[in-house]
């Protein structure tokens, strides 16, 4: 059967159809976007081209009619009945010629539950998304600050990896924030300096030999060992 509701222009909204009592939908311009508004979103809308279509209390469940005409046989419908190349348009002749199936009311409810369900987890799933790309993209940036590994660290200063590392424990850069971080991507340890673990490095190294720095780090592991 056809749309079986009351339609009239609304002279201050956009583009859409809106559905009362109980919650309101909206259909863009294009048809190709559809978004439920709710009661106390009414008013919201700003526009010209919007028919409002009121279901009346006799009228099927709000949120089932939303998932209906958003449906895309319907939406097709919709398109190809529209009037205008450029801009199509609605009027409330072709929207009172539309298709609707009108199951039970019960049926409609259980139908936009369900729906409604699948969207709410399509959602939670978008945002869980977009925390793990945000949080990706903040390992990457920290990625790039601690940049370097030992070898890197080594042709950098160039000196030796036993002394490199005899250095790092001397200055205690292991425990410095700014100097070194330890990452760990699934179940490898990846130990990473930044740069200014280097100059840290260099300029230790205007005061201290790092023979000098290297012979009192054997005589502690020595110590340590005993």
């Amino acid at each position: 059967m056809g749309l079986r509701a009351s339609l009239q222009r609304m002279p201050n909204a956009s583009a859409g159809i809106s559905f009362e009592p109980a919650t309101s939908f909206t259909a863009a311009a294009a048809m190709s976007n559809d978004e439920r508004v709710r009661n106390h979103e009414d008013g919201w809308l700003c526009g010209t081209g919007c028919p409002r279509v009121r279901f009346g209390k006799m009228g099927p469940d709000p949120r089932y009619a939303s998932y209906y005409l958003g449906h895309a046989s319907v939406r097709e419908w919709v398109v190809r009945h529209a009037h205008g190349a450029t801009m199509p348009n609605l009027n409330t002749s072709i929207l009172s010629a539309c298709p609707f199936l009108e199951p039970p009311l019960l049926e409609q409810r259980a139908i936009a539950h369900i729906l409604g369900t699948l969207d709410d987890k399509i959602e939670l799933n978008r945002r869980m998304s977009e925390t793990l790309k945000a949080m990706a993209r903040a390992l990457f940036n920290e990625l790039d600050f601690y940049s370097l590994g030992a070898k890197q660290l080594v042709q950098k200063v160039g000196i030796s990896m036993p002394k490199v590392l005899a250095v790092v424990d001397h200055l205690g850069l292991r425990d410095d924030a700014e100097c070194y971080r330890e990452f760990r991507i699934s179940s490898q340890t990846h130990k990473r300096y930044s740069p200014k673990a280097i100059d840290k490095i260099k300029e230790a190294l205007k005061t201290r030999s790092v023979d000098e720095i290297w012979a009192k780090h054997k005589l502690k592991s020595k110590k340590t060992k005993g």
